[in-house]
């Protein structure tokens, strides 16, 4: 993590459980880098909720924006994205 580069590493850091982060009125949820895709492709492209998968328990959440990067998209096919987007405008 962060490289190995301490330096990089903060002076602190906030953290939420799952109830805590369920409890807010709305969600954003940022993801970027191929890294994250197996998350993204869990919490967008199945219709699982799977407590080992921690993505998933955000499909629960009424009000849930995701803004991903392509890496992060890469394992959603590009079909199921277009349909998302149609579903967005209507």
């Amino acid at each position: 993590m962060f490289g190995g580069n301490v330096t990089q590493v903060p002076d602190f850091l906030i953290t939420m459980g799952p109830r805590s982060i369920m409890a807010s009125k709305q969600l954003m949820l940022l993801a970027s880098g191929k890294e994250k895709a197996e998350a993204i492709k869990a919490l967008i492209a199945t219709d699982i909720v799977d407590e080992s998968i921690p993505s998933t328990i955000l499909k629960l959440h009424p009000s849930l924006t995701v803004i991903a990067d392509r890496d992060a998209l890469s394992l959603i096919p590009m079909d199921f994205l277009d349909e998302m987007q149609q579903d967005e405008r209507g």
